[in-house]
């Protein structure tokens, strides 16, 4: 089981995928058996996947999508199943997100999800998809919730179900959004005004709030 105080800290001369790649040692190290069958498929905690252009098939809106075809195809190469779904791709039982970047730096931003306590899903780090050779790096999600979240707020939910440090930090938070003048010099000028647009809470988590326009 993880736990806040057993997971390793960024170190000052740590860059952030010599960190992400100490999580993926984290997570093989201490899976507990929840890693099978991913570890079946991948079983370095970095680990390489060579000419993966070979894997793909079909046609793709975007590398991101082309990444998780790769992933699903090389999973059913080694005789696991494996499937895409809405939002993240199924290896056996387990729910994999990817998160996919063009070079050697990490894609950290979860979008609309975010990570769960939960043991059964974890993220895939993808770095160099510009290359012939895909890294990659499995974390699970109970890691990244319990670094992301903090201590105080994530022993305040699962001794409770609720955290009153997470309701004061997104009260404040939100109370610092003034969408009005933002939208209003939107609509009149077409531009953005420079303002905040976000904030952060727990430890390693920041929530941003980013205007979008369509025309009906």
């Amino acid at each position: 089981m993880v736990t806040f105080d057993s997971i390793p800290t960024q170190s000052l001369n740590q860059s952030r995928v010599e960190y992400f790649n100490e999580l993926a040692r984290f997570t093989y190290n201490n899976d507990g058996g929840d890693l099978d069958p991913i570890s079946t498929i991948f079983p370095t905690p970095i680990y390489v996947i060579s000419n993966w252009k070979q894997h793909s098939t079909g046609t793709h809106s975007n590398i991101g999508k082309e990444i998780e075809q790769v992933l699903v195809n090389y999973s059913l190469s080694k005789g696991v199943f494996s499937e895409r779904g809405h939002d993240d791709i199924l290896i056996g039982d387990k729910q994999v997100e990817i998160k996919s970047s063009r070079d050697n730096t990490i894609q950290s931003q979860l979008q609309t999800s975010f990570a769960s306590n939960v043991s059964n899903k974890f993220y895939c780090f993808v770095t160099n998809t510009l290359s012939p050779d895909l890294t990659l790096r499995m974390i699970s999600s109970e890691v990244l919730y319990y670094l992301s979240l903090g201590d105080t707020i994530t022993r305040e939910l699962s001794t409770t179900g609720n955290s009153l440090t997470l309701e004061n930090q997104l009260k404040e938070g939100l109370s610092l959004m003034d969408f009005y003048p933002l939208l209003d010099n939107l609509m009149k000028t077409g531009h953005n005004l420079k303002s905040t647009k976000s904030f952060k809470i727990g430890d390693k988590v920041r929530i941003r709030f980013i205007t979008q326009i369509e025309l009906l």
